[in-house]
């Protein structure tokens, strides 16, 4: 706050300054006006030293020259009734020496070297405050760094492979736990120590009971430990197992499917040829199952293939369900074989599920409004 005041003090001071500066240098101009004035009826033409009572006139010393006379010299014309034909007078030297004397009187008092002091003392405060932030900073990552390289060097955590018996936190606490138990554990993750797990629980697999191999270590994936797994150096209340999770294996069996090749002329076996199922809508609702059959009996000359009526919310028209051989497919999609208004999809029964996008692509991709030109 000190600073602040202090500062603004120093801003007053300097506009005062200047505002005394300008009225000094106006009042310089307005005394060396006055003169001019008083000997201005004195003052001739330059170049026939005659007075002249009209004509342009100099703007510093007021002086009046005849037009011809202006031509004949060489003056700064400004236009037709003003000329320069002296020097401006010698003021901007006065004033600049008066403003360099003032500024020279500030800068030497004790009021601005207190504003320096306390400008100086303010920033080395904030550089001070900031130094201190980043050193705390530095000193948890420190902290940070030290607790990883803990964690990554301890031999308990990263040594060899904890069978799972738990499946979850197991944790035992410092009253039930003793010295003989922090040795033997200790060994448990040394191979050579010769030393036999403590338990059969721990030692042992689930699924067949035979020894764990302690050699094996586990898998980076397998291992996951939370921020209450570790175990501190300066904590010595529990201690609490690493989760192991065992992988499991989805490997899919091979089921040697194949398919036939033969040519069915050479064989004495015939194959049941795939059905496609269709929704045929829209159809006049006078028409019967066996009228729509011999009407695609006729039409595509089909031989093996069923129609079946379908129950419909309305009595405006009839829908059927027609079951074709899969080599008639595309006749059936034919929008040249229907009449105007009919419609034609693939047939899925009601409330079935289809398992992927795919299908359900096919089943609009394969509807069709079946029209004739």
């Amino acid at each position: 706050m000190k600073f602040q005041e202090n500062k603004k003090v120093a801003v007053r001071r300097m506009e005062t300054i200047t505002v005394r500066l300008r009225v000094g240098e106006n009042f310089l101009k307005k005394l060396v006006c006055e003169r001019v004035n008083m000997s201005s009826n004195a003052l001739l033409c330059l170049y026939c030293k005659n007075k002249a009572v009209s004509g342009p006139k100099c703007i510093v010393c007021e002086r009046v020259f005849h037009p011809k006379c202006v031509d004949r010299l060489n003056l700064i014309v400004l236009n037709s009734d003003q000329v320069i034909c002296c020097k401006m007078p010698g003021t901007s030297n006065s004033t600049d020496n008066i403003a360099k004397e003032a500024v020279i009187t500030f800068l030497k008092s004790s009021e601005f070297g207190e504003i320096i002091k306390e400008i100086v003392h303010h920033e080395v405060n904030a550089i001070l405050t900031e130094v201190g932030r980043i050193r705390g900073e530095l000193e948890a990552v420190k902290a940070a760094n030290v607790d990883l390289i803990k964690l990554l060097t301890n031999p308990k955590i990263s040594g060899t492979k904890v069978p799972d018996t738990t499946h979850g936190k197991e944790r035992v606490s410092r009253e039930q736990n003793s010295a003989n138990f922090a040795n033997n554990f200790s060994n448990l993750f040394d191979p050579n120590s010769g030393t036999k797990p403590p338990n059969k629980s721990m030692a042992t697999n689930k699924k067949d009971d035979k020894p764990a191999d302690l050699n094996k270590k586990l898998n980076e994936k397998s291992l996951s430990l939370s921020t209450d797994d570790i175990v501190n150096d300066n904590d010595n209340n529990d201690f609490i197992y690493p989760r192991y999770h065992q992988k499991r294996n989805f490997q899919t069996k091979n089921r040697n499917i194949i398919n036939g090749t033969k040519s069915a002329k050479s064989s004495s076996l015939r194959a049941v040829e795939k059905m496609h199922h269709y929704y045929i809508g829209r159809i006049d609702p006078a028409m019967t199952e066996n009228q729509v059959g011999e009407c695609l009996k006729a039409e595509l000359n089909l031989q093996n293939f069923a129609c079946e009526k379908l129950p419909s919310k309305g009595g405006n028209f009839n829908s059927f369900k027609l079951s074709v051989p899969q080599s008639k497919a595309a006749d059936i999609l034919n929008p040249q074989m229907w009449p105007e208004g009919i419609v034609v999809r693939r047939f899925f029964p009601s409330g079935a599920k289809h398992n992927s996008s795919s299908t359900e692509q096919n089943f609009r991709n394969a509807r069709v409004e079946l029209t004739t030109t």
